[in-house]
């Protein structure tokens, strides 16, 4: 059986409230769901997933503080600036031991091994396909006109998608200013 993967995305628009865009994605039968909220200075995605497991994270632009919240436990760990630089030279240093370790192992296990972490972190020796999309025409979500793409992993359909032009939904590049503070700050943890 494949596991082809469906996603269907709605996008709310709520005035100077912000923007609201929903995911939901079946995959192998299993149905998960995504949502960001983007506002002026904060954004917050929620993730379930298929056994009804809530993650939820908050950035606050206005504050440079990321918030993680575990829903099941009712508790939730705030990530600063400061600790997120702290956090990234402690990964940079651990990344550089691991180095270090991988130069003294013969090639062949250098090799074995950084093809294994490239496959898991995605990079470009990993072994997942990229995934190419084909226009199948037009559909509509919500009161919009879409476009629509079939996703493919080589031969094996694996997603459906349907694309609006930021434009027609009312949306301009500062609407998601957020966003890019927020993925400033993710690159202090992880350069």
């Amino acid at each position: 059986g494949s596991a082809a993967a469906v996603c269907a995305l709605s996008v709310s628009l709520q005035g100077a409230a912000g923007v609201l865009i929903v995911e939901k994605t079946t995959s192998g039968g299993a149905p998960s769901t995504n949502q960001i909220q983007i506002e002026s200075n904060r954004m917050r995605a929620e993730s379930t997933g298929p056994r009804g497991e809530k993650q939820i994270v908050i950035f606050d632009g206005t504050r440079q503080v990321l918030m993680l919240i575990d829903d099941q436990n009712k508790s939730y760990t705030e990530l600063t600036k400061d600790e997120a630089d702290q956090l990234g030279g402690e990964m940079a240093k651990a990344m550089a031991q691991i180095q270090k370790q991988l130069e003294s192992l013969p090639p062949d296990q250098r090799k074995q091994f950084e093809s294994m972490m490239q496959g898991r972190m995605g990079g470009a020796g990993g072994a997942a396909p990229k995934t190419v999309y084909k226009r199948i025409g037009t559909d509509t979500v919500g009161k919009w006109s879409c476009t629509k793409y079939e996703g493919y992993d080589g031969e094996t359909k694996t997603s459906e998608l349907c694309t609006v032009e930021p434009k027609a939904l009312g949306l301009t590049e500062a609407d998601f200013a957020v966003t890019k503070q927020f993925v400033e700050f993710f690159k202090r943890v992880l350069p």
